[in-house]
């Protein structure tokens, strides 16, 4: 048997004892949790689908001011299996269709993109070759907006807040937005 140290301890086969008891040894550390969401992500994260990744990514760059993250081509091949771009505080995938990718070829989307200055993000993306559909204009829900095209077929909306509508504002100014436009059925 151990001999009691004078604060109450015994120290026997690499345990100590405190008052009579005998205490385990320190359980290892555990492991970090592994986010679901990895950091830097947001919940949902666009993939474009196109015909041509590589030609899509440089237009992304140039008009929309991407940074690249990370790109993988496919084995043996100059097709971009994945790429993932960063464009202000948001990520997008985009990737080379496949030939055993399920699903069509090309898959059309569109964003709605907050930026400081709608007009200056417009006409970088028109400058850069994306098509005109929408000007820059005042929208009634409070956003300065304006729709641009890419070749692959994305629609990408700017969009800036400019003012705050009230509920009331709102309800009027869809009744006037209605009325000016022709009924949809």
């Amino acid at each position: 048997m151990a001999k009691a140290s004078p604060a109450g301890k015994t120290a026997a086969a690499g345990k100590t004892a405190v008052a009579g008891k005998t205490a385990a040894k320190p359980a290892a550390k555990a492991k970090p949790a592994i986010a679901a969401i990895p950091e830097g992500f947001h919940t949902i994260t666009p993939s474009l689908t196109v015909s041509d990744a590589e030609a899509a990514i440089a237009l992304y760059v140039k008009a929309l001011g991407a940074e690249i993250k990370g790109k993988v081509n496919a084995p043996g091949s100059k097709k971009v299996m994945h790429s993932c771009l960063q464009i202000g505080s948001s990520k997008v995938f985009v990737q080379d269709a496949m030939p055993n990718m399920p699903g069509p070829k090309e898959r059309h989307a569109a964003f709605y993109v907050y930026v400081p200055n709608v007009d200056t993000a417009h006409k970088r993306a028109v400058e850069a070759g994306m098509k005109e559909l929408y000007v820059p204009s005042d929208m009634f829900w409070g956003d300065r907006t304006s729709v641009v095209a890419c070749p692959f077929g994305h629609h990408w909306t700017f969009a800036a807040h400019v003012r705050d509508v009230s509920q009331a504002e709102m309800a009027e100014a869809i009744k006037a937005f209605s009325a000016s436009k022709p009924a949809v059925h």
